[in-house]
C-alpha cells in the first residue's frame, strides 16, 4: 500500500519532486485507535445500521422510486430472465463515470437521461450528508 502511494505521487508530481511535495501517512485502521480516515472503526454507533447507515438507507429508498421510468425502459429491451433493480442501474452509471474518467467516453452514459444523473447525483448526496456529514451526528451520538 505504502509503494502504490509512492508511486502515484511519483506520477502526479513527478521524480524527484513528489520527494519533498508529498507526506504520506500510515494510519491504523482498529477498532478504538483514533482515525479521522476511518471513523467507521472509533464510533461505536457507525456499524450499527440503524444509526450509521442512515444515508445508505435513504439512498436506496429514494432509489427505488426515482428510477422507475429507467428501469421500464431498460427492462424492456432485455429478454428472458434478466430484470434490472436500482442497484444495477446505479451500478451502470458508476461504470459511466469510471469508463469516461479512464477511457474518455463510456457506452453506459448513452443509456441514462439528464434527469437520470441528477437523481444518481442526489443519491450520493443522501449517502455523504446523512452517513459521513452533519445529518449524521444527531444519530451517531
Amino acid at each position: 500500500m505504502v509503494k502504490t502511494a509512492e508511486n502515484f505521487a511519483a506520477g502526479f508530481f513527478g521524480v524527484p519532486e513528489y520527494l519533498d511535495q508529498v507526506n504520506i501517512e500510515i494510519l491504523v485502521e482498529n477498532a478504538n485507535v483514533n482515525n479521522s480516515g476511518a471513523p467507521y472503526s472509533t464510533c461505536p454507533n457507525s456499524n450499527i445500521a440503524s444509526r450509521g447507515s442512515i444515508g445508505s438507507t435513504a439512498a436506496t429508498a429514494f432509489a427505488v422510486n426515482a428510477f422507475n421510468g429507467t428501469l421500464a425502459r431498460l427492462n424492456s429491451e432485455v429478454s428472458g430472465s434478466l430484470n434490472f433493480t436500482s442497484a444495477d442501474l446505479i451500478d451502470m452509471m458508476q461504470l459511466c463515470a469510471y469508463e469516461t474518467d479512464a477511457l474518455g467516453f463510456s457506452s453506459f452514459c448513452s443509456l441514462f437521461t439528464e434527469q437520470d444523473f441528477i437523481n444518481f447525483e442526489y443519491y450520493y448526496d443522501l449517502v455523504s450528508h446523512m452517513t459521513i456529514a452533519t445529518a449524521a451526528f444527531p444519530n451517531m451520538s
